[in-house]
Protein backbone atom coordinates (compact mmCIF):
# COMPACT_ATOMS: atom_id res chain seq x y z
CA UNK A 1 0.00 0.00 0.00
CA UNK A 2 1.42 3.42 -0.90
CA UNK A 3 1.77 5.90 1.62
CA UNK A 4 0.99 9.89 1.14
CA UNK A 5 3.89 10.50 3.59
CA UNK A 6 7.19 11.53 2.56
CA UNK A 7 10.38 9.66 4.18
CA UNK A 8 12.47 11.93 7.10
CA UNK A 9 15.92 10.85 8.02
CA UNK A 10 18.01 12.71 10.09
CA UNK A 11 21.33 13.63 8.20
CA UNK A 12 22.73 15.43 11.18
CA UNK A 13 22.57 16.40 14.47
CA UNK A 14 24.62 18.22 17.53
CA UNK A 15 24.06 20.34 20.21
CA UNK A 16 23.18 23.09 18.16
CA UNK A 17 20.89 22.14 14.99
CA UNK A 18 19.92 19.57 13.24
CA UNK A 19 19.46 18.42 9.28
CA UNK A 20 16.96 16.50 8.31
CA UNK A 21 16.42 14.72 4.76
CA UNK A 22 13.13 14.36 3.74
CA UNK A 23 12.35 12.01 -0.02
CA UNK A 24 8.82 12.73 -1.11
CA UNK A 25 7.24 11.39 -4.07
CA UNK A 26 4.72 12.82 -6.15
CA UNK A 27 1.41 13.65 -4.37
CA UNK A 28 2.96 13.06 -1.03
CA UNK A 29 2.17 15.58 1.32
CA UNK A 30 3.38 16.73 4.84
CA UNK A 31 0.18 18.47 5.99
CA UNK A 32 -0.26 21.62 8.05
CA UNK A 33 2.09 21.64 10.63
CA UNK A 34 4.26 24.73 12.62
CA UNK A 35 7.46 24.84 13.90
CA UNK A 36 8.79 26.62 17.26
CA UNK A 37 11.76 28.16 16.09
CA UNK A 38 12.46 29.90 12.39
CA UNK A 39 13.92 27.40 9.86
CA UNK A 40 14.82 26.78 6.24
CA UNK A 41 13.69 24.53 3.82
CA UNK A 42 16.74 23.65 0.80
CA UNK A 43 15.62 21.92 -2.56
CA UNK A 44 18.19 19.44 -3.85
CA UNK A 45 15.94 18.16 -6.48
CA UNK A 46 12.35 18.04 -8.20
CA UNK A 47 9.30 20.94 -7.61
CA UNK A 48 7.15 21.31 -4.57
CA UNK A 49 4.54 23.79 -3.67
CA UNK A 50 5.05 25.08 -0.08
CA UNK A 51 1.89 27.00 1.45
CA UNK A 52 1.83 29.31 4.27
CA UNK A 53 -1.42 30.75 4.98
CA UNK A 54 -3.21 31.56 1.33
CA UNK A 55 0.90 31.97 -0.46
CA UNK A 56 1.87 28.98 -2.54
CA UNK A 57 5.41 29.20 -3.36
CA UNK A 58 6.59 26.44 -6.37
CA UNK A 59 10.17 25.88 -5.20
CA UNK A 60 12.30 23.62 -7.46
CA UNK A 61 16.49 22.55 -7.50
CA UNK A 62 18.62 24.61 -5.48
CA UNK A 63 15.67 27.30 -3.93
CA UNK A 64 15.84 27.82 -0.37
CA UNK A 65 12.84 28.58 1.60
CA UNK A 66 12.60 30.95 4.88
CA UNK A 67 9.83 29.07 7.54
CA UNK A 68 9.00 31.24 10.11
CA UNK A 69 8.08 30.45 13.66
CA UNK A 70 4.58 29.22 14.80
CA UNK A 71 3.16 29.96 11.07
CA UNK A 72 1.07 26.88 9.76
CA UNK A 73 2.79 25.51 6.71
CA UNK A 74 2.74 22.73 4.13
CA UNK A 75 4.83 21.22 1.65
CA UNK A 76 2.80 19.24 -1.50
CA UNK A 77 5.17 17.06 -3.36
CA UNK A 78 4.10 18.31 -7.43
CA UNK A 79 7.30 15.70 -8.64
CA UNK A 80 9.88 13.37 -7.24
CA UNK A 81 11.61 15.65 -4.63
CA UNK A 82 14.78 15.62 -2.00
CA UNK A 83 14.89 18.47 0.67
CA UNK A 84 16.69 19.52 3.49
CA UNK A 85 15.13 21.10 6.58
CA UNK A 86 17.60 23.16 8.63
CA UNK A 87 16.22 23.86 11.93
CA UNK A 88 17.57 24.53 15.48
CA UNK A 89 18.61 21.25 17.76
CA UNK A 90 15.76 21.37 20.23
CA UNK A 91 12.90 22.49 17.59
CA UNK A 92 9.36 20.72 17.78
CA UNK A 93 7.15 20.59 14.72
CA UNK A 94 3.31 20.44 15.42
CA UNK A 95 0.89 19.06 13.47
CA UNK A 96 -2.59 21.23 13.14
CA UNK A 97 -5.58 18.29 13.58
CA UNK A 98 -8.96 18.97 11.50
Amino acid sequence: MKTNKPKIKVKLHNASFKILEINGEIGNEITDHKVDYDAFLLVLSGNVTYTQGDIKTILSKEDLQSIPKNEIHKVEFTEDSTLLLFLRADAKLKFEHK
